[in-house]
């Protein structure tokens, strides 16, 4: 059996959640040989791209760029189906019956999942989709056009259908697609996003001890579903409401659009290369995580959060079911979502806090991310395909 990775994505070092899982997953995938041949399938590569990951890729299994390098037919809706059908050509080249293809994700992969449908029958391919969030919610913050999203519900009810597992990255987004499409309940699972702990594990605890600075951090996307423009606002408000005893430094580290002017202490640091991720948050003391979960902006597990935790910070966060998944009153400080007014007061309040206890927040947080492993992660996914009948447990 061969497994078959589809992400719509140049495989930026720097990216996302998915770029993120298959840096985690993959070498580990390859280490346990259940599968004889790994193929990955993304778009090609610009020079902007931080070539770190595709390394990563090359050593572990076959790289397939797909779609157009560039023009008209390399953006949006066309450049979608371009990468679609030429996935489905590769696959016809490479796929063998019986193999398994992951989708990473459920838009334009979603349009593959579509466009090889026929081919998944005639060849029996079994056909695993991973949701990494919310798809409608993050469409909808990114078009504003209803015909958009309207379609986008349409396709995911449809690859629902088509898939054979259904695999989600947290259990909020598990119960939303349950809710929203009934007919997936059968054969979807959750499967939590993971963290290698032992590359955080050197990352020195904090001196809570007559602290007059506090680092604050923001690690992620610049997007509303993240909720960047909640912690421009958090700083902001700090700025005016501070009495001078404790000086804040916010640092924003990421990717994404920022706005043309940033609050006065709100420093942009660029993107974080995985290999300095360890530094940056041993670097700050506290990292905000207020992804919105109101109005399904957003969902999963975030492997961000998992990684602070790793990294024994103190974590502050929107009270939702997307970071309750981790979180509760003994590894952080969660906040109502949306309530900055409460958040800013937890900020300004910090240094008034017994050491000791904002010393176990943290520890304990340590203790929770060791509970994410990734060799756990990749047994559990070993686990659903052998469940769902995917794969038979001889081929393991």
């Amino acid at each position: 059996m061969n497994i078959h990775i589809v992400l719509y994505s140049q495989l930026d070092g720097v990216g996302g959640g998915r770029e993120t899982w298959l840096r985690y997953f993959l070498p580990a995938l390859r280490q346990s040989k259940t599968a004889e041949s790994i193929h990955v399938y993304c778009l090609p590569k610009t020079q902007l791209v931080d070539p770190s990951l595709r390394v990563v890729v090359s050593a572990n299994a076959a790289l397939h760029e797909c779609g157009a390098r560039q023009g008209r037919f390399s953006r949006g809706l066309a450049g979608s189906v371009a990468f679609a059908w030429s996935v489905h050509k590769s696959l016809r080249m490479s796929a063998e019956p019986g193999d398994v293809v992951v989708l990473v994700g459920t838009i334009v992969e979603g349009i593959v999942g579509l466009a090889t449908r026929r081919l998944a029958v005639s060849r029996r391919l079994r056909i695993a989709v991973w949701v990494r969030s919310l798809g409608i919610g993050e469409i909808s913050t990114r078009h504003s056009r209803p015909y958009v999203v309207a379609a986008s519900c349409i396709e995911q009810r449809l690859l629902t259908d088509v898939a054979d597992i259904v695999i989600a990255n947290g259990s909020d987004t598990q119960e939303y697609y349950c809710h929203r499409y009934p007919r997936v309940l059968p054969k979807m699972l959750c499967i939590p996003n993971a963290v290698d702990t032992k590359r955080f594990s050197s990352v020195p605890d904090i001196e809570w001890s007559q602290r007059h600075r506090i680092r604050v951090a923001y690690v992620g996307r610049f997007n509303k579903s993240r909720g960047f423009d909640q912690f421009l606002a958090c700083a902001r408000a700090i700025a005016t409401r501070s009495d001078g005893s404790v000086e804040f430094d916010f640092g924003a580290w990421g990717y994404g659009e920022l706005p043309e002017t940033l609050p006065r202490h709100v420093t942009y640091h660029g993107p974080v290369l995985p290999d300095e991720l360890p530094t940056v948050l041993g670097s700050n003391d506290v990292v905000l995580f207020l992804n919105r979960s109101a109005g399904g902006l957003a969902g999963g597990l975030s492997h961000g959060l998992l990684e602070a935790m790793a990294a024994g910070r103190l974590i502050v966060a929107w009270d939702n079911p997307a970071h309750n998944q981790v979180l509760n009153c003994a590894n952080s400080i969660t906040v109502p979502e949306g309530d900055i007014s409460g958040l800013v007061n937890v900020l300004l309040t910090i240094v008034q806090r017994d050491p000791a206890f904002l010393h176990r927040l943290c520890q304990a947080a340590r203790r929770t991310a060791d509970d994410h492993s990734v060799s756990g992660h990749l047994h559990r996914f070993i686990e659903s395909l052998d469940r769902f009948g995917v794969i038979d447990s001889a081929m393991r």
